[in-house]
């Protein structure tokens, strides 16, 4: 089996010799299976210039059959080709391909003579791969090299030096140098090391530059005494031996500038083929580079809510303006998504970035299985996807709101140019004009945008095949098509949140006003379960008891004037709405004894069981007198109190008797 160097390969592919290095490596690497729909055969074989001296050969039968049939036609029909792996060959063969249109035409002829105009006027890659200009004098001298030697001619000229020993860094430091090969090849090896590491930081070319000359002068100095002596020019770093370790900046891209990766990493192709309309709906948030005006007078620029048909490529777009300092909301969101439904119908399946303002589409994952089940489309674990960080090419709508920048919004008045920090303006150094009019007549100028850019044909990777999303649209509903809906009051108890409420008087407070219903008059709870809008202000409230069950909606109440009748006579509407309820609420259960609930059921237990007496502690006298008396009826101490006040009388009266008498004694034995 024939096998061709990859530099023949990349000729042929139009691609670069690195570019085919990658898809070589991934194929020994397995970790890639087909390249442009056919499975490679590779293998490496030993020489000079690739990695490690390691090249790598494709089967050519195993190269896609417009690339093998490129191939056959560059062979001479007159020569058997040298070896693929001759880089000579190469360039022979690639210069008969491109002077194979001329060769069909007699030497002289006007017709040879247009040929060769038309050769150069087209675009040429080179057999590395980029890109080349080619005159008329080179066409002529190919031409007149095959004639006289046929492919032998075309190719380059066998190097004077080959064979003859190599430079390792540059030719000033290995003249310079005391070193045999094997040191040379060491450090030169530590110096791609070094410039390597240098390369994955992202370190400027110019400060490479530097830095390498000083660590290649410090890898000399190891191990020569006069290095240090030696003119800075011979530590100069050859600029192609710096950028062949450029592939090493992948690194810092990676770390430092992940859009930037994102942007360049491989990527596989999905197709839209077989998709209906709504079945997938691209969500974003774009700003709009127009100017307006708010109402009190400031600049601001628009904010739009986009949504994208990924069957039809129609776009939905809901433009709103933004106080300082705000962002959008879910409420925003939530709105658009609403006005969108009610026009376009339920999607399938809601693509949208992981911002906080698209939190509220987890609680659409239901509504969207059911549609799933209308739509009939394939079953899968949530409706909701989640774009990945830095992956701005999975959503078209970035390339799409591209296109509508630059081909309809900028003819828009109050339009920047997609730039704010060098914005197009009317004269230069003054700020754009602002958008003279209304939120409503900058809708109105967007959505007339809007309908040119349906009605106009889309190719390439649009996946319309050069039809407009109208056409596509209009296609679809007429195979039978149909949208579903849902009614936009359903869509309102989704998108709505529970709050708890005090319920005083037979209103509640919302908003820094009272709301009521006939419904509250009679409630007779002292708490409601209020369920608010998340993205309008309510006109109405539903409200819910307890357990969920709906118990009416409420509206802000109604205020009387001091002398209104009507407001006496509402007054009492709801006084008689109340009585009624707390009757109702006494007739719905039975009337109770409670006191004599209690002596029966008290009646029936058992009396405590009365312990014997072990002893009796007495703490003092006092302290027993005090018990006693604490536990004497009052009647009884005040009969004992005048007991004992009576027995004092008596007493002290017997007592002055007998000191009287004790008295009279004494004077009659004295006379």
């Amino acid at each position: 089996m024939t096998y061709v160097a990859i530099h023949l390969v990349a000729g042929v592919a139009g691609i670069s010799v690195r570019a085919m290095q990658k898809v070589c490596a991934g194929i020994v690497r397995d970790t890639l299976q087909t390249w442009r729909g056919s499975r490679l055969i590779v293998r490496q074989v030993h020489g000079r210039g690739g990695r490690s001296g390691k090249l790598y050969e494709v089967r050519a039968d195993s190269l896609p059959f417009e690339l093998h049939e490129r191939l056959k036609s560059l062979q001479s029909p007159v020569e058997t080709a040298p070896s693929p792996r001759d880089d000579r060959n190469n360039v022979g063969h690639w210069r008969h391909h491109i002077i194979a249109p001329a060769l069909r035409h007699e030497k002289w002829s006007a017709a040879r003579g247009e040929a060769v105009r038309k050769i150069v006027a087209e675009r040429h890659t080179g057999p590395d791969g980029k890109p080349i200009t080619i005159t008329e004098r080179t066409i002529q001298r190919w031409l007149d090299a095959y004639e006289a030697k046929g492919i032998a001619g075309l190719m380059l000229r066998a190097r004077r030096d080959k064979g003859a020993r190599r430079v390792v860094i540059s030719e000033r430091w290995d003249g310079a140098v005391p070193f045999d090969e094997a040191i040379k090849e060491t450090i030169a090896e530590s110096l791609k090391t070094y410039i390597r590491g240098l390369h994955k930081e992202g370190t400027s070319a110019a400060l490479i530059d530097t830095l390498a000359a000083d660590r290649l002068r410090q890898l000399t100095a190891a191990r020569c005494d006069y290095a240090p002596a030696m003119p800075d020019l011979t530590f100069k770093v050859p600029r192609p031996m710096i950028d062949a370790e450029r592939q090493f900046r992948n690194v810092a891209i990676f770390k430092k500038d992940r859009k930037a990766y994102e942007d360049s990493r491989p990527r596989i192709f999905r197709t839209r083929d077989g998709l209906a309309p709504m079945h997938v709906i691209v969500g974003d948030v774009h700003h709009i580079d127009i100017c307006i005006r708010r109402p009190d007078g400031t600049v601001t620029w628009g904010k739009a809510i986009a949504w994208l048909d990924l069957a039809t490529n129609r776009i939905w777009l809901d433009v709103v303006l933004l106080e300082k300092g705000e962002g959008i909301r879910n409420a925003h969101v939530i709105a658009s998504f609403v006005h969108m439904v009610q026009s376009w119908g339920m999607p399938s399946v809601l693509y949208l970035d992981n911002g906080s303002e698209y939190n509220w589409a987890d609680f659409m994952g239901d509504a969207l299985k059911l549609t799933r089940e209308v739509y009939l489309t394939e079953d899968r674990d949530s409706q909701i996807v989640r774009a990945k960080p830095y992956n701005a090419p999975a959503k078209a709508i970035e390339g799409i709101f591209r296109v509508l920048e630059y081909t309809y919004f900028r003819s828009l008045p109050g339009w920047a140019g997609g730039d704010r920090t060098n914005k197009k303006t009317a004269k230069v150094g003054r700020p754009t004009e602002p958008f003279e009019g209304s939120l409503d007549d900058l809708r109105a100028q967007i959505g007339a945008c809007l309908t040119l850019y349906h009605d106009k044909p889309q190719g390439g990777a649009s996946g319309l095949g050069g039809r407009s999303p109208r056409q596509v649209y209009d296609a679809a509903v007429a195979a039978g098509w149909q949208k579903v809906t849902i009614d936009p009051r359903e869509l309102r108890t989704v998108f709505a949140s529970s709050e708890v409420r005090q319920v005083r008087q037979g209103a509640i407070q919302f908003g820094g006003q009272h709301w009521t219903c006939p419904e509250l008059a009679s409630f007779l709870g002292s708490k409601i379960v209020v369920r608010v809008p998340k993205f309008e202000d309510p006109a109405i409230l539903p409200l819910l008891d307890d357990a969920g069950k709906l118990v009416g909606f409420a509206a802000p109440v109604t205020r009387y004037g001091i002398l209104d009748k009507a407001g006496a006579a509402e007054a009492d509407r709801i006084a008689s709405e109340h009585r009624r309820a707390v009757r109702d609420l006494d007739k719905s259960v039975p009337d109770i004894d409670v006191a004599a609930e209690i002596m029966r059921i008290a009646a029936t237990l058992p009396a405590p069981t009365e312990a014997a007496i072990l002893g009796t502690i007495s703490i003092s006298d006092q302290a027993r007198e005090i018990a006693v008396g604490l536990a004497e009826p009052i009647d009884d101490r005040a009969a004992r109190r005048r007991a004992k006040e009576e027995a004092a009388q008596i007493k002290q009266a017997a007592s002055s008797r007998a000191l009287l008498d004790m008295i009279t004694k004494n004077e009659r034995s004295a006379s």
